[in-house]
């Protein structure tokens, strides 16, 4: 629970640092930018205290732990202007 509790934290603490690399670039960074960009807004990237460990068991999949971040275009085909930052709970 603990765990998990740190990943919600982290994953708020991503997306504040997201929207200010946003605002002052008017983007979300690509997957290839991020860890230039986002970094320069706190001190490093968290990461997972049990990456690359599985973390969510089902009876389809088995997925590691770790934070996932991907950035799409909007309706309007405007590059860089949606995304998403993600984790499996264990619990």
């Amino acid at each position: 629970k603990a765990r998990d509790t740190t990943r919600v934290t982290d994953i708020t603490a991503l997306k504040w640092w997201i929207e200010q690399s946003y605002g002052d670039t008017q983007e979300y960074p690509t997957a290839l930018t991020f860890n230039t960009s986002v970094p320069q807004y706190m001190w490093k990237l968290p990461l997972d205290q049990k990456q690359w460990q599985p973390c969510a068991k089902n009876w389809t999949i088995n997925t590691n732990c770790g934070y996932a971040y991907k950035v799409a275009d909007d309706a309007n085909t405007i590059l860089n202007q949606l995304y998403e930052v993600s984790t499996w709970l264990e619990n």
